[in-house]
């Protein structure tokens, strides 16, 4: 410890201790003691270590002084331990103010991206059912399309048949007409060859010698107006 005598007046220090957790303070005390009027005055300068490490924070000034006969006056300067104080608590507010906004920041970054999901998820929701009713809908018209195919497929098919049908019709109409002509040809040409073979029967054969003999064609009698039968009278006979 440091010592010196000047003058008469005997002085100590400082003497420095330094303090442990969880107090971390540190004291530098010092004496002087007037050895002509026996004044003692002792100062101790307690430190605070800062909280941000490095440095000294709070700091308080302790001071006794008076005779050593009797009871010395102690004066305690702590302003310095209020500033730190004080600087203290606006740190400690100004963290929570840090904090607190952070936590909002945070709290709005996290509500963006929720709504941002929320979004997306139903954007994705609209565009899925979008293409669902764009499906339905396309089924809807497929199925009319190939009713609709069908539809004309069958009505072609009964256009065909009508037709065919007709043509059929037309065809046998003709093979009818066709028919009656011919039986009536037919027996058109049965009643000729029973009415010549009545000729034939009825003239007898003529005995010319040998010379040819022209024959004469029977005659026909013209009917009048609302008169019925046979213009020949030897067949008219015959068929009677």
């Amino acid at each position: 410890t440091p010592t010196s005598l000047v003058g008469g007046v005997w002085r100590v220090g400082p003497l420095t201790v330094d303090g442990t957790a969880p107090l971390p303070w540190a004291a530098a005390t010092m004496a002087t003691l007037d050895l002509g009027g026996l004044t003692l005055v002792t100062r101790a300068d307690l430190h605070a270590a800062s909280s941000s490490g490095g440095g000294t924070g709070a700091e308080a000034v302790v001071t006794r002084s008076g005779p050593i006969a009797s009871v010395p006056s102690r004066a305690i300067d702590a302003a310095g331990l209020v500033a730190a104080v004080q600087a203290q608590a606006i740190a400690r507010a100004q963290d929570r103010i840090d904090t607190a906004e952070q936590d909002i920041r945070e709290r709005a970054a996290f509500n963006r991206q929720l709504k941002a999901m929320q979004a997306e998820q139903q954007a994705a929701k609209e565009r899925a059912d979008a293409e669902h009713q764009a499906a339905i809908l396309q089924a809807a018209a497929d199925a009319k399309a190939r009713a609709d195919a069908v539809r004309a497929t069958v009505e072609a098919q009964r256009a065909s048949a009508a037709l065919q049908k007709a043509e059929n019709a037309r065809i046998q109409a003709q093979i009818e007409t066709a028919a009656r002509a011919s039986a009536a040809a037919a027996d058109a040409a049965e009643k000729q060859r029973f009415i010549d073979k009545a000729l034939k029967a009825t003239d007898p054969p003529l005995d010319t010698g040998g010379a040819a003999v022209p024959l004469r064609a029977p005659q026909r009698r013209h009917l009048r107006p609302g008169e019925t039968g046979s213009a020949d009278p030897s067949a008219s006979s015959i068929l009677r």
